[in-house]
C-alpha cells in the first residue's frame, strides 16, 4: 500500500510539472488568425443598421473587397467570415443577437459545410482568443467540443514544447490578425506570390442528403429569425477551383438540387457562376488572389444590387 501511495504521488507530481511547463512555455500571441474575431465583433457592434453582414468560412475572408461592396451598394459592410470549420450554427449565432431592421445577411458556405463538419477543435481556437464567444455554442455541440479537447490540448503542448526549444511559433501572414482590414477582409496576401509548384489540396467531399438537409433546415430557421427582426438574407455559392468543381460535380449538384427544392433563402449565384481557374487562387481551392477577388467582387456587386431597392433596407 505504501509503495502504491509513493508511486501515485510521484505520478501526480510528474503530471503537475509537465502541466506547469506547458503553461509557462505556452507562447501567448494576440495576433493569431482567430484573434481577428475580436475586431470583427467590434465592427459589428459599432456599425449602425442597415448593414450588409457577410457570413461564411474563409472563402469570404479571402474572397472579396468589402469596401468596394460598401461604396457600390451604399450600405455599411461587415465581413464576419473566418473559417468553415467553426460550423454554421456558431457563425449564425455570432450575428443573430446583433441584427436590426434593414440589415442584409449574405451567407456563403464552403461545400464541405453541407457534410459532417467536425468543428470542436476550431471552436476551441476561437474561444482561446475570444472567450465570450462561448455564448455562440449550442448545447447540442458541447459533446463534440469535449471530444475534441484532446486535439486542442495537444496543440497547446506542441507549441509549448516548440517555444521551450526555441522554435518559431508565431503566426505568419496572411494567417494573422493584422492581415485583415477594417471591414474584416484578408488583404495582406494581395502582393504575395503563390507557389506555382504547389498543388491545391482537394479532400473528398463527403456529402449526402441527410447532412445537406440538416444545413438547409438551419438556414431556413435563420431566415425566419431574420424576418422577425426586419432583416433579409441571401445565399451565394463560394468561389471554387474549377478542377475541384468537376471532380465533385455530382455532390455539388446534390447540394444545389436540395437547395433549390427546400431552402427558403434566395440564392443570388449558382455553382457554375462561381467556378474560377487556378490563376485566380492564392493558396487553396477557396482562397482567391487579388485578380480573383476583383472578379468575384464585381459579380457580387451586380447580384446584390437588388438590395438597393429592397424595402427593408430603404425603410428607416
Amino acid at each position: 500500500m505504501k509503495k502504491f501511495v509513493v508511486e501515485m504521488s510521484l505520478f501526480v507530481v510528474v503530471q503537475f510539472v509537465i502541466g506547469l511547463l506547458i503553461v509557462v512555455n505556452y507562447p501567448t500571441n494576440d495576433n493569431g488568425y482567430y484573434a481577428a474575431a475580436k475586431d470583427k465583433h467590434v465592427r459589428l457592434a459599432s456599425t449602425a443598421s442597415p448593414r450588409l453582414v457577410l457570413v461564411g468560412g474563409s472563402n469570404l475572408a479571402f474572397g472579396l473587397k468589402s469596401g468596394v461592396l460598401q461604396d457600390k451598394l451604399g450600405i455599411n459592410v461587415v465581413n464576419m467570415a473566418l473559417h468553415a470549420r467553426l460550423g454554421l450554427p456558431f457563425m449564425l449565432n455570432e450575428i443573430t443577437g446583433q441584427l436590426g431592421r434593414g440589415d442584409v445577411v449574405l451567407i456563403s458556405l464552403e461545400y464541405e459545410q453541407f457534410g459532417q463538419v467536425k468543428s470542436g477543435n476550431y471552436v476551441m481556437r476561437a474561444l482561446q482568443h475570444r472567450p465570450e464567444s462561448i455564448n455562440f455554442i449550442e448545447l447540442g455541440d458541447m459533446k463534440e467540443l469535449a471530444d475534441s479537447m484532446h486535439l486542442f490540448l495537444g496543440s497547446i503542448a506542441r507549441k509549448s514544447f516548440y517555444n521551450l526549444v526555441g522554435r518559431d511559433t508565431a503566426p505568419h501572414k496572411p494567417y494573422t490578425r493584422d492581415s485583415f482590414n477594417q471591414y474584416g477582409d484578408v488583404v495582406c496576401h494581395y502582393k504575395m506570390d503563390r507557389d506555382v509548384d504547389r498543388r491545391f489540396e482537394m479532400h473528398a467531399l463527403l456529402v449526402n442528403e441527410r447532412s445537406a438537409r440538416r444545413i438547409i433546415k438551419q438556414l431556413n430557421e435563420f431566415k425566419s429569425i431574420c424576418e422577425s427582426k426586419g432583416a433579409s438574407v441571401f445565399f451565394a455559392y463560394p468561389s471554387v477551383l474549377n478542377e475541384y468543381y468537376f471532380r465533385f460535380k455530382p455532390e455539388i449538384e446534390l447540394i444545389d438540387n436540395l437547395m433549390s427544392a427546400e431552402c427558403d433563402i434566395p440564392r443570388i449565384t449558382g455553382p457554375e457562376e462561381s467556378i474560377f481557374n487556378e490563376n485566380y487562387f492564392y493558396d487553396s481551392i477557396y482562397h482567391l488572389n487579388l485578380s480573383g477577388i476583383d472578379k468575384r467582387t464585381n459579380i457580387l456587386v451586380e447580384k446584390l444590387d437588388v438590395i438597393k431597392n429592397y424595402e427593408l433596407v430603404m425603410s428607416q
